[in-house]
């Protein structure tokens, strides 16, 4: 299952890359990281502490995938009990767009995708695609509005 949501960032590419690779600073502007620790490198295995809407904490593992300064970054995190039960793979993708065509001159388009498979989703794709939907944008409205006022 691929679920995608999409935001034009009027701000320097470099800018929201350092947002982005400030792994410390993720509890300042991400509504749902309230700590990110490790090395920001491929391969790393980092400690995320993700908060929930009712406000339990759970602490997971992700490892750093892929990572292309200023144009992408993805990691993947994977159930306790292994791939065969949920395994996702989130994806930031940076566009810039120097000529005006469909959206602004000297933007950036920030393209965020998880990738999900396993079994726990076999019952409940649709709950799930909708819950990461709404959480794509909100995590991208919050990098917005991080990237836009910290100049």
């Amino acid at each position: 299952m691929k679920v995608q949501d999409k935001i034009t960032i009027k701000a320097d590419k470099t800018a929201i890359w350092k947002v982005i690779a400030k792994l410390s600073a993720y509890a300042d502007w991400n509504p749902f990281l309230t700590s990110v620790e490790g090395c920001f490198e491929v391969n790393s295995l980092l400690h995320i502490t993700i908060s929930s809407s009712n406000g339990r904490q759970t602490r997971k593992q992700a490892v750093i995938t892929g990572l292309v300064p200023e144009r992408y970054f993805s990691l993947s995190i994977t159930s306790p009990f292994g791939k065969w039960f949920y395994e996702l793979e989130y994806i930031f993708r940076f566009v810039v767009n120097e000529e005006a065509h469909d959206e602004p001159a000297n933007t950036v388009e920030v393209i965020h995708e998880v990738f999900c498979h396993g079994l726990s989703l076999r019952w409940r794709k649709n709950k799930f695609k909708q819950f990461f939907l709404r959480g794509l944008g909100q995590v991208n409205t919050a990098l917005k509005d991080k990237t836009t006022t910290s100049g």
